[in-house]
């Protein structure tokens, strides 16, 4: 008897040829299909791709499930709330603990993402010690995962939604003291070449250290955030990431309306 319901095996196919888990995916009917594609017990080929991303033995089918569900998820409500009903946080963090770089940096592009769409993700990945891992993987020889996990501490050092003015990780951490102060230490220690490849990275370095000791750090001092050659003033990338997202889209949209404004004439029309 015919299976009742979409062919999945062709939409793993189809998704893991188009997608790269980095670019947002375009909404083809994704909605439906993420509900049963992750969490639902009572389909039978439902949970093939989160089972291959967490339980598959080789690596790089696992970072190719990923990169599925990634673009599946992406500007989808619905399949953010299924991800994370279906575990998938747990899975994000044995992504990061595994030994393929490139695994690492697509569970960290997906953790900021989802950091910055759901509320509730901050909460979920400090209890499940997201803080931790993401402050090893930000001294990590690999320079993209080394920003990567930046961005995520960054995002975690928000304020929650509910009032209480905290944030999911602690701004006075010891630990990330520790980690700041070694990745200036790595970072002063390089060489004119390979600090111009690291601009990213000192950037949020000085980020974070500012809003979590109110002070710039002391890549300013010694010349560091800002090299000969290099636009005077560094993008606020704290104030960039906090924004809230109404002023951000007001802020859009006047750009927009500015850039469509007729031009005016000087003089009388002919």
């Amino acid at each position: 008897m015919a299976k009742d319901g979409p062919n999945w095996d062709g939409l793993l196919k189809w998704s893991l040829s188009h997608a790269d888990g980095t670019r947002p995916t375009r909404q083809l009917r994704f909605g439906f299909h993420l509900r049963k594609i992750i969490p639902l017990s009572d389909s039978k080929d439902g949970p093939s791709l989160l089972s291959n991303f967490t339980s598959d033995t080789d690596v790089h089918a696992r970072t190719q499930a990923l990169s599925a569900i990634s673009s599946l998820i992406r500007h989808n409500k619905s399949g953010v709330t299924a991800f994370k009903l279906a575990n998938g946080y747990a899975g994000l963090r044995d992504a990061m603990a595994s030994d393929s770089v490139r695994f690492q940096r697509k569970a960290l592009n997906l953790l900021q993402y989802l950091l910055q769409e759901d509320d509730s993700g901050r909460s979920i990945a400090a209890g499940l010690g997201f803080p931790r891992v993401m402050m090893h993987l930000a001294s990590s020889d690999d320079a993209e995962t080394r920003e990567a996990a930046l961005r995520g501490l960054l995002e975690l050092t928000r304020e929650k939604n509910d009032g209480s003015g905290s944030s999911s990780i602690e701004k006075r951490d010891e630990k990330l003291r520790q980690l700041l102060e070694e990745r200036i230490e790595g970072i002063s220690s390089m060489s004119q070449e390979d600090l111009g490849t690291v601009k990213e990275e000192r950037e949020l370095v000085d980020s974070l250290w500012r809003v979590c000791y109110n002070e710039p750090s002391s890549l300013r001092e010694k010349g560091l955030l800002v090299l000969p050659g290099e636009d005077e003033s560094p993008p606020d990338v704290a104030s960039k990431l906090f924004e809230p997202p109404l002023r951000a889209s007001a802020a859009n949209r006047n750009a927009t309306e500015k850039k469509e404004e007729p031009i005016k004439l000087l003089g009388p029309a002919p």
